[in-house]
């Protein structure tokens, strides 16, 4: 099976790393979620992808948003 090479902070690129510090920032996190270290391979993609995330958050709310994601989650019952 193929998997896709995560990008891990200490191999970023200075553009990629100021990303993963600006998705630790607003998810109050200490660490890369898995998803952006995927889409580092193409920086425009992971930062196309965490402005979509706030305007979904600022749209629907951010507790709305993300129990959004839990419902869907659950219903395909995701273990990630």
């Amino acid at each position: 099976m193929t998997t896709i090479h995560l990008i891990e902070e200490n191999e970023a690129t200075a553009e990629v790393r100021a990303v993963y510090n600006e998705v630790k920032q607003h998810f109050g996190l200490d660490f890369v979620p898995n998803v952006f270290k995927a889409l580092a391979h193409n920086p425009e993609n992971m930062k196309a992808a965490l402005e979509g995330i706030k305007q979904d958050e600022e749209y629907w709310g951010k507790e709305a948003y993300y129990l959004f994601n839990l419902a869907v989650d659950v219903t395909n019952q995701c273990s990630y």
